[in-house]
């Protein structure tokens, strides 16, 4: 039988290490009227996060709503038998017309869409072809410690998506299973035959081992691990993360585009002493080195760096023409003193480019944004989208602590596959190809060539930095 909204909320409570329930003081803390709304049928509510010390009357006074309009709004909560907890979700019955309803605050100054509804990021849940969805997470609870914090918050992270899909008018259930655990085998035996999307294992090993057991009409998706790649072709994986190969071909075709039918110079840049790694190797050949015209290829060590100037002198052009620089290496901090070099060169008004994937990158923002960097990656938050904004809150008032990568890439994967499944059903891989999203640190773009019987996720983020601190981001 299929949990209903209040189970998905309790699951939500849960949090691991003592981070709820532990007796301490707490300051007093005032209600904060949320931005973040939704629908159910025709009437639109505030979704509002309960803290410490917060009472219905303190709530309802802060929404300008009575505290029996709350209790009627929430009839799953009990709250006429059972006292307001912490991290509960209360839904706040919003009393004005829609039509007067203003957007929430963080995305004033934006273009508005046409309509309120797409503001407020609403699906209609008659669209669903299925309105019920189960869900297992297989994840290696019982980790090492350094890596069970990453695979608890992409856990929590996945939570969330179950209960913004939940709120958009799902009936969602949901199992988490240790996939560590012998004696859970049995349970995600009964957990494949049930589930209609299955996340997880993480491991190449873990998926082999579970795969046996997976029905003829299921499919697991690999959630974090790259090189389970090479399982899809011939099993029914799904890869949601983008393999770095993938990166490195993108950004060799977007450099070879900018260059195409002009007159610039490329200069690539390699590591002296050091034995070339096959994805420098796949770069290279990716570029197709001897198909460039104006081509420089330049060794040197970290001890010469400063060398690098007479090079530049030699081989960037000013005017029309610019000079686009590729460093192929693996070595953080050799790509970082190539991005600096070129940012010292354009800031004495020469007029370069670097270009690489999500390797090539500075902890220096100003040194990125001079430098002109063109990055394509896998995984990138824009920190100033409304969105992303209210997941952190959200992720905060729940957890008590800050959400990383692995919390976003739970949200993300979590939602694009229950909302891929609500659509089209069991037929939704026959779809996969042609159902792209853009989540909060992820771009959904799967391929799957002929006579595959799993997919790959091919969806990247392309970022140009600009001088003033600018950041273009674009899914590709």
């Amino acid at each position: 039988m299929k949990k209903s909204l209040f189970t998905i909320l309790l699951l939500l409570s849960f949090t691991p290490f003592g981070l709820k329930g532990q007796e301490q003081e707490y300051p007093k803390v005032d209600v904060r009227v949320s931005s973040d709304k939704i629908r159910r049928g025709s009437q639109f509510f505030y979704s509002h996060v309960v803290e410490e010390k917060q009472t219905l009357y303190s709530i309802s006074k802060a929404y300008g709503v009575s505290t029996v309009d709350i209790i009627e709004a929430n009839p799953r909560l009990d709250l006429n038998n059972k006292p307001l907890q912490a991290g509960k979700i209360l839904l706040i019955p919003i009393l004005n017309k829609i039509e007067n309803t203003s957007l929430p605050e963080e995305i004033e100054g934006i273009e508005q869409p046409d309509s309120l509804e797409k503001s407020l990021h609403i699906v209609d849940s008659l669209s669903f072809k299925e309105k019920e969805v189960s869900l297992s997470l297989l994840l290696p609870f019982a980790a090492d410690s350094s890596a069970k914090r990453n695979y608890l918050n992409f856990y929590f992270g996945s939570l969330l998506a179950v209960r913004d899909m939940a709120m958009q008018g799902l009936n969602l259930d949901v199992k988490a299973l240790d996939i560590t655990k012998e004696s859970e085998f049995e349970a995600i035996r009964e957990a494949l035959g049930e589930s209609d999307v299955i996340i997880g294992p993480v491991s190449s090993a873990d998926i082999k081992k579970v795969y046996r057991l997976l029905p003829d009409n299921k499919y697991i998706v690999s959630p974090l691990d790259t090189r389970t790649e090479s399982l899809t072709k011939n099993g029914r994986i799904i890869l949601a993360s983008t393999p770095a190969k993938t990166q490195i071909e993108d950004v060799t075709i977007w450099l070879k585009e900018d260059m195409e039918g002009g007159t610039d110079s490329l200069i690539v840049v390699r590591e002296t002493n050091y034995k070339i790694t096959p994805t420098e190797i796949l770069m290279l050949q990716a570029l197709d080195l001897p198909s460039i015209e104006r081509l420089v290829e330049i060794d040197y060590a970290l001890s010469n760096g400063l060398e690098m100037n007479e090079w530049f002198n030699s081989h960037t052009h000013l005017g029309d023409t610019l000079t686009r620089v590729v460093a192929a290496s693996e070595h953080d901090i050799f790509v970082k003193d190539v991005i600096r070099n070129v940012y010292l060169q354009n800031n004495l008004k020469k007029n370069t480019i670097i270009y690489g994937p999500a390797k090539t990158r500075s902890e220096e923002m100003e040194e990125m944004c001079d430098a002109r960097l063109h990055s394509s990656v896998s995984f990138h938050i824009n920190y100033d989208d409304p969105e992303v904004i209210r997941f952190i809150k959200d992720y905060r008032a729940l957890y008590q602590c800050e959400p990383d990568s692995f919390a976003f890439h739970g949200y993300d994967t979590t939602r694009y596959f229950i909302s891929l499944y609500a659509y089209f059903g069991e037929e939704f891989l026959d779809h996969i190809q042609s159902y792209t999203y853009s989540g909060l640190q992820t771009y959904f773009r799967f391929e799957r060539p002929d006579g595959w019987e799993g997919a790959v996720n091919a969806g990247l983020r392309r970022l140009v930095y600009s001088p003033g601190f600018k950041l273009e981001i674009c899914d590709k």
